[in-house]
């Protein structure tokens, strides 16, 4: 799952459901922000952006299965084992 829109000068990218207010945090990570929770989870691991030329369309993670389903589990509205499942 992956949220993205733009704040008038830079994409934001969130993996988890995230509704801006004036309160939410924000970090600039490769002139993307992206907010406080991804930001966390990105952190100290390899990633790269999959773009488009005008958009981030994903984020590719060297991080095992485990990890980015208890991240991303919590944040789902349905039943998480529907959704990541391998099929």
């Amino acid at each position: 799952m992956k949220i993205e829109f733009e704040d008038g000068t830079r994409p934001l990218f969130s993996l988890v459901l995230t509704t801006p207010t004036k309160d939410t945090e924000f970090n600039l990570m490769d002139d993307i922000l992206v907010d406080s929770e991804t930001a966390g989870f990105l952190k100290g691991i390899s990633f790269a952006w999959v773009k488009d030329k005008d958009r981030v369309l994903a984020v590719r993670a060297d991080v095992n299965r485990s990890d980015v389903t208890k991240f991303i589990a919590p944040h789902l509205v349905r039943k998480s084992e529907i959704f990541l499942d391998d099929e």
